[in-house]
């Protein structure tokens, strides 16, 4: 079974330009017959779009 973070990209906006900070809102797990979701929390009141990011979670991005 592989396990990926579903990310929201909340931006802001400073003088300096963007800046981009990951939230992790949940996980997707690929199983051998298919995939189930889990949704921690939905990223409202933050400059959200809507699209969620898929990344394959490690070692090396295990805390965000």
């Amino acid at each position: 079974m592989k396990v990926y973070d579903l990310l929201a990209k909340d931006s802001t906006v400073t003088e300096e330009g963007e800046k981009v900070k990951w939230i992790r809102v949940g996980v997707l797990l690929q199983k051998e017959k298919g995939y189930s979701v889990k949704i921690d929390c939905i990223p409202i009141g933050t400059s959200w779009d809507g699209w969620l990011t898929v990344k394959e979670r490690t070692e090396k991005n295990e805390p965000f």
